[in-house]
């Protein structure tokens, strides 16, 4: 009895919608990546910078989230002196940001 070899090669428009799949779930992947996790450490990076410039004491910033629209939203904002004193303690407070939020976040 004779063997049949199987089809060891996929077909080409099998092989273009595998990589239409793998370059579409890399898409997401970045896309979430960039809002949940770079975009906002980017900006918690940026305000306490920002703030540290024109603050000698510490800052604190508990929570950060953005959108893509250029809009942020801050929990947990603590400004201490050098003595650790507390002088301002903001629950949250929202953002208005200018660009592409999630990669170059910046204030106005």
């Amino acid at each position: 009895m004779e063997k049949t070899k199987s089809p060891t090669k996929s077909s080409p428009g099998g092989r273009w919608a595998r990589l239409v799949g793998v370059i579409a779930a890399a898409a997401v992947v970045a896309v979430l990546g960039l809002r949940y996790g770079a975009g906002p450490w980017l900006l918690r990076k940026q305000l306490l910078a920002a703030v540290s410039d024109v603050w000698a004491g510490g800052v604190e910033i508990d929570g950060a989230d953005l959108d893509f629209s250029g809009r942020a939203r801050l929990e947990g904002v603590r400004l201490t002196d050098a003595e650790g004193l507390s002088w301002v303690r903001i629950g949250s407070a929202e953002l208005s940001l200018q660009g592409l939020a999630c990669l170059d976040p910046v204030v106005r």
